[in-house]
């Protein structure tokens, strides 16, 4: 048996947090001019929103020692579910992202009870519920695009993509910009590697 070491400990639970520091300050001093601006901070926050929630989600059963291979493809569900339920069944965009966030949660706890009271490995348990996501996304799409009729998104759904909180641009993809008429946006379905708002109910088992 491996015998404790203070360093180690203090490594492996600050060592990422420093290594960050250290970036930054070498970012600092090599890009005075571009790095610390405030069009970078937008550009970052804006551009890393989604990656960053989705990290947030995966660190939750990471730290129990658990995994959850299902968040890219319930990212791709999201996109594609709120189209669908935007564009093909008419449904008002507030309620058709309020379905997809409560369809997040529900995820989230169908995958937390897989694994702990089914007591089913994350891993196999994740990637079949992911698959069955995928599954989902194709079955939506119907491997084509999905898009808005002549009267194009609301107005108010697109003018998102312009919103702006505390000053910063809210996150977006990089798709062009959705047009107010016409048939430009599109989601394409299988965006890979769960819903940006989960509800992970993973714990460490004491057994």
């Amino acid at each position: 048996m491996t015998p404790w070491s203070p360093r180690g400990h203090i490594v492996g639970n600050y060592g990422l947090v420093a290594l960050t520091a250290l970036l930054f300050v070498s970012y600092l001093v090599v890009l005075p001019d571009t790095f610390p601006t405030r069009d970078n901070v937008s550009s970052i926050l804006s551009n890393q929103a989604v990656p960053a929630l989705l990290a947030l989600g995966a660190t939750i059963p990471i730290a129990t020692g658990k995994f959850d291979l299902s968040i890219g493809y319930g990212l791709g569900l999201a996109y594609v579910l709120v189209m669908h339920l935007i564009v093909d069944e008419g449904m008002p965009w507030p309620l058709a992202c309020l379905a997809v966030v409560l369809g997040g949660a529900l995820s989230g706890a169908l995958n937390g009870v897989i694994v702990e009271f089914a007591r089913i490995d994350s891993f196999i348990a994740t990637l079949g519920t992911g698959s069955i996501m995928y599954a989902l996304t194709g079955w939506l799409t119907d491997d084509a695009r999905i898009m808005p009729g002549p009267q194009g998104l609301p107005t108010s759904f697109t003018g998102l993509y312009d919103a702006r909180f505390l000053g910063l641009p809210t996150p977006r993809r990089s798709h062009p910009r959705p047009p107010g008429s016409g048939g430009g946006y599109h989601i394409v379905h299988g965006i890979g590697p769960s819903m940006v708002f989960r509800a992970e109910v993973f714990r460490r088992s004491s057994r």
